[in-house]
């Protein structure tokens, strides 16, 4: 509205408009890349890496051994899954040794 006030003058001002333009694109932009994030996920783990991931959005946490025994993945897979989502940045690891506990962030 501010922008639409000056342009019957010599010299409109536009940038008001422009502003609230860019700043929708840069929202629009953020969703997308929010987006792609969430969905790149499944092309980055395998399929009983998935099986995995998808037991932990279930949980508000979990230990590995938890994992283990809700999914039927065997321990390697568990530990290299829970290795690349903390790389993901796509959980917390709550503790260490044998006390150690996972959630999404």
């Amino acid at each position: 509205m501010r922008s639409q006030k000056t342009l019957k003058m010599k010299k409109p001002d536009i940038s008001y408009w422009l502003g609230f333009f860019l700043d929708i694109i840069f929202k629009q932009s953020q969703m997308a890349v929010d987006l792609l994030s969430e969905e790149s996920i499944e092309k980055l783990l395998s399929q009983k890496q998935l099986i995995v991931w998808e037991y932990l959005q279930t949980v508000e946490e979990a230990s590995p051994i938890e994992i283990i025994k809700k999914t039927n993945v065997k321990r390697p897979t568990v530990n290299q899954v829970l290795s690349k989502l903390l790389e993901l940045d796509k959980i917390d690891r709550i503790g260490l040794g044998r006390g150690t506990r996972y959630r999404i962030k």
